[in-house]
């Protein structure tokens, strides 16, 4: 049978400054996620606020085969800068976006009935409180909780998220320990440096291989969307469904970043 996927997110605008230039694209986890997901045969569904300057991306995002079923919102939607200095990415929220219709996306997960949803907000757009209303098995990429929620930890329900992604950029280390009291797999990558993974009371240090890509924007959420694909999909063991993925990593980030670049330009308003 068909994999089948849900995402709940939002598609983003990105302003992207490196080695000098300034690039707008197309960007967020349905993206990203999608496509890899896409590629890999799946059927993909996504839910989530679109505003009027995102719509480009959600054309993109339509015409690689992915469902959208979001809320298309009276606002600008979610828009991005990232700045990358000295090897590190600073990124800056500038857009607007509301958080979704609870009750509309779990009408929309039961329309779907997906083999694993992965929750991956931008900035707080499903409320972390309704986290048990969504199906399982559920993955979580907590970027959007960690900079948008004061101690978002607390608030995750303990036992109910069956694998979360957080990343260096996010979270400092120190936050693993109280995280892994509450899922039951954490993913935690620091780029090429390493990633550690804690899965069913077994914990591992991997060194990712690789080279080094210079814009790694949707890096953790192509991962995150294939370590789900292979463990809960093929049923692979944790390790073997993140060598997977990692394998693949850099293949499709160079192929987003082929085809989500932009036409415009951004001085605080995205002219089309």
């Amino acid at each position: 049978m068909k994999c089948r996927a849900f995402i709940i997110s939002s598609p983003t605008l990105d302003l992207i400054k490196i080695e000098g230039k300034q690039i707008l694209s197309a960007g967020g986890p349905p993206l990203f996620i999608g496509y890899s997901l896409r590629k890999l045969g799946c059927h993909v569904s996504f839910y989530g606020p679109v505003g009027s300057e995102t719509v480009k991306t959600i054309r993109l995002m339509r015409s690689v085969g992915i469902d959208v079923l979001g809320e298309f919102q009276h606002n600008v939607g979610a828009i991005f800068a990232h700045e990358y200095t000295e090897g590190k990415r600073i990124s800056s929220f500038t857009g607007a976006i509301e958080q979704v219709n609870v009750a509309e996306v779990i009408r929309a997960i039961s329309f779907v009935s997906p083999d694993f949803v992965i929750l991956s907000p931008i900035y707080n757009e499903f409320p972390i409180e309704k986290i048990q209303a969504l199906k399982r098995p559920l993955v979580i990429d907590a970027q959007g909780f960690s900079r948008s929620i004061k101690n978002w930890i607390n608030f995750l329900p303990k036992g109910y998220i069956d694998m979360l992604h957080i990343s260096s950029d996010d979270e400092d280390l120190s936050k693993l320990d109280e995280i892994k009291t509450k899922v039951r797999c954490v993913i935690y990558t620091a780029g090429l440096k390493e990633t550690r993974i804690y899965c069913n009371g077994k914990e591992d240090m991997i060194r990712p291989s690789g080279r080094p890509i210079k814009d790694v924007t949707g890096a953790g959420d192509i991962i995150t969307g294939l370590i789900a694909y292979f463990y809960f999909y093929k049923g692979f063991d944790i390790n073997r469904s993140y060598t997977n993925a990692q394998r693949l990593l850099e293949e499709i980030i160079e192929e987003v970043s082929s085809m989500k670049l932009l036409e415009g330009n951004y001085d605080g308003q995205y002219n089309r």
